[in-house]
């Protein structure tokens, strides 16, 4: 969910290749994320997540501040827990 949120926020698509920040690719992050679950992202690993995001907007020449990057965190957070609710 996550992924489709910066899809459409910038316009690219996640990264396929391995990030400098952590050596992952999205998709492997993606899979770490969804290993700890939306509470666990929500609140233990939140920090790491907003760090991570802003990174990789640096890393691809855009800003990002903490406050947008823990916005579209809210924002994934209130889709998946309606998609949750509606299933």
């Amino acid at each position: 969910m996550l992924s489709r949120l910066i899809t459409l926020a910038t316009g690219e698509s996640p990264c396929a290749e391995k990030s400098p920040v952590d050596g992952l690719t999205c998709a492997e992050y993606a899979a770490r994320m969804n290993d700890w679950g939306w509470l666990g992202c929500a609140t233990v690993h939140r920090p790491e997540i907003v760090a991570r995001l802003i990174a990789e907007a640096k890393a691809r020449g855009k800003a990002l501040t903490s406050d947008n990057a823990a916005g579209l965190l809210k924002a994934c957070w209130r889709e998946f827990r309606k998609k949750d609710m509606t299933e």
